[in-house]
């Protein structure tokens, strides 16, 4: 991890199991229960295995930092059938390997995303709003990114409002 270079190499020596290896047969690793656990987690990436690795050998390792921009997403107010995207961006800052996922905290309120997972140095997620079928209000929904960085949240603010045409066509109809 010293290194770009010395990296690259390590993920190579990773995948092709000489670290394993190395490290079971030195008995620097014993019971290798929990780092085979990590090496066959199906869910991680190479880079990120290897980032857990690091902090499976020495736990005093510092863990990557992390950047959101921004920390809030406001959409302002939306006629009902509208859709609307904003860019949430984050950034590994410090040394290590950020990874993580991105979880709602409530389903069904129009909001999409195109990416639940956070990986490497930049990540950038586009969050959608579809206001189709949502009754007028206020709305406050939450992003929880949950990387090896920590846990950050993310406020989702939003107002659906009544179309014109509409409320016109339901007065008309309900007379």
């Amino acid at each position: 991890d010293s290194s770009p270079e010395r990296r690259r190499r390590g993920l190579q020596l990773l995948e092709q199991g000489w670290i394993r290896a190395w490290l079971v047969g030195t008995g620097r690793v014993w019971p290798p229960t929990e780092l085979d656990h990590l090496l066959l987690a199906l869910d991680l990436t190479p880079e990120a295995k290897l980032e857990e690795l690091l902090r499976l050998l020495d736990s005093s390792l510092p863990r990557p930092g992390m950047a959101v921009n921004p920390t809030s997403i406001l959409f302002g107010t939306l006629p009902q059938g509208e859709i609307a995207a904003r860019t949430l961006r984050i950034s590994g800052t410090g040394r290590g390997h950020l990874h993580g996922v991105i979880v709602l905290e409530r389903y069904g309120e129009g909001i999409t995303l195109d990416s639940f997972k956070i990986e490497g140095l930049t990540t950038e997620v586009e969050v959608r709003l579809h206001t189709l079928g949502l009754l007028p209000g206020r709305y406050r929904n939450r992003l929880w990114l949950r990387t090896n960085a920590g846990e950050r949240e993310v406020e989702v603010l939003y107002v659906v409002q009544e179309r014109e045409e509409e409320r016109a066509w339901w007065e008309r109809y309900l007379r």
